[in-house]
């Protein structure tokens, strides 16, 4: 995360993490992301994950994502077989339904929207 002042400087004010630690493991975002899509059988951007900060019980993500709220109870199901998902031990509170992604003008993700709609939605 970033500004830009009147005379064109850059400065850095945060990085988003696009990893999360479980299991002693660093695991990032995007494959978490492409296993969900894939379980749901999304061929187009439907989810999009932030790490939300707790000091008290560390790290957990938020999956905002625009599926049927059944799909997700499938995809929950099938977590707790799959390898990677099954380490990290996704619950029906990880997942925050919105009507649209929020998009930056680019046309990307906008990661510094999304902690903000899980703290809309009471989430973190």
């Amino acid at each position: 995360i970033a500004i830009q002042d009147d005379h064109d400087f850059i400065t850095l004010l945060d990085r988003k993490e696009r990893f999360i630690k479980a299991d002693e493991k660093c695991i990032p975002l995007s494959a978490i992301e492409e296993t969900l899509h894939h379980l749901a059988k999304e061929k187009w951007q439907a989810f999009a994950l932030t790490v939300l900060k707790d000091q008290f019980i560390g790290d957990r993500i938020a999956i905002i994502h625009t599926v049927d709220n059944r799909i997700i109870e499938s995809v929950l199901e099938e977590s707790a077989r799959h390898e990677l998902l099954s380490i990290i031990g996704l619950k029906q509170d990880n997942f925050i339904q919105v009507d649209k992604l929020p998009y930056s003008p680019a046309g990307k993700i906008d990661f510094s929207q999304l902690g903000k709609l899980a703290l809309l939605h009471g989430k973190a």
